[in-house]
C-alpha cells in the first residue's frame, strides 16, 4: 500500500530498509539456530529422543533435499515476521509420514474456507494471483503456521500495519540519499548588483 510520505511498502521494498532487515535477519537466525527435537513418551514417565522416528532426521537435520534444519526454520521465521503467515507443502511418502517439507512463500498463498474446509490455493510463478493460474492444495497437505490474528486462521502481516512508519523510513533514506548524491552546497553563487525586483524574469534568463 501507497504510503502517506510517499514509497509503497511491501515486503521487498520495506527490506531496503537496513532496521526492517536487521530485525528480520536476528530474529530468523536467532529461531532458526534452536535445537528441535522429537521425543517419545515412556511408559515408567519421562522421555526420551526418538532419533529412529522417520520425523526425528525430517525435524532436526533436513526437512528436504535442499535444506538444512536451520536453513529451513530461519525461512518459516523470515516469512512470519513479513507476512504474518508461513506455509510449507508437505510431500508425503508411502508409510504414512511426511518425506519432504517445502516452504512457499506466502504472498502466492491464498486461503479460503470450503464447505467448513481450509483450501490452500498456490499460485506459482508470479507475485500476482490475477495473472496466474493457481491449483487447491488440501488442508492434510500444507503446514500453515499463523502469527498473531483474530481469526486463528490467518496472521497479520507486521510489515502492512506498521507500513507508516516503515515508509517514512524508506521515504527518509531516499531524502538523505538524493541529498548527500546532489552534493550539500551550491555549486555556484549568483550575486546581482543591484537590489533584484524581477525574480522571475531572472529566474527565466
Amino acid at each position: 500500500s501507497e504510503t502517506n510520505s510517499g514509497p509503497v511498502v511491501t515486503v521487498s521494498t520495506a527490506l531496503q530498509m537496513t532496521a526492517v532487515y536487521s530485525c528480520i535477519d536476528i530474529l530468523s537466525r536467532t529461531v532458526g539456530s534452536l535445537p528441535l527435537y522429537l521425543y517419545r513418551r515412556l511408559k515408567e514417565g519421562g522421555k526420551e529422543l526418538a532419533r529412529k522416528h522417520p520425523l526425528f532426521a525430517l525435524m532436526r537435520r533436513e526437512p528436504n533435499p535442499e535444506m538444512t534444519a536451520m536453513r529451513y526454520r530461519s525461512t518459516l521465521q523470515g516469512h512470519l515476521a513479513s507476512w504474518g503467515n508461513s506455509y510449507s507443502y508437505i510431500d508425503w511418502a508411502g508409510n504414512g509420514y511426511p518425506k519432504a517439507l517445502w516452504p512457499i512463500r506466502p504472498d502466492r498463498v491464498d486461503v479460503q474456507r470450503v464447505k467448513g474446509e481450509l483450501v490452500y490455493h498456490y499460485y506459482p510463478g508470479s507475485d500476482d494471483k490475477n495473472l496466474v493460474e493457481g491449483f487447491a492444495i488440501p488442508r492434510d497437505s500444507m503446514l500453515h503456521i499463523p502469527g498473531f490474528g483474530f481469526d486463528g486462521v490467518m496472521g497479520y502481516s507486521p510489515l502492512s500495519l506498521c507500513r507508516e512508519a516503515v515508509g517514512l523510513g524508506l521515504a527518509t533514506e531516499e531524502f538523505g540519499a538524493r541529498y548527500f548524491g546532489d552534493g550539500t552546497h551550491p555549486s555556484m553563487l549568483i550575486e546581482h548588483p543591484t537590489q533584484l525586483k524581477d525574480r522571475k524574469a531572472f529566474r527565466e534568463a
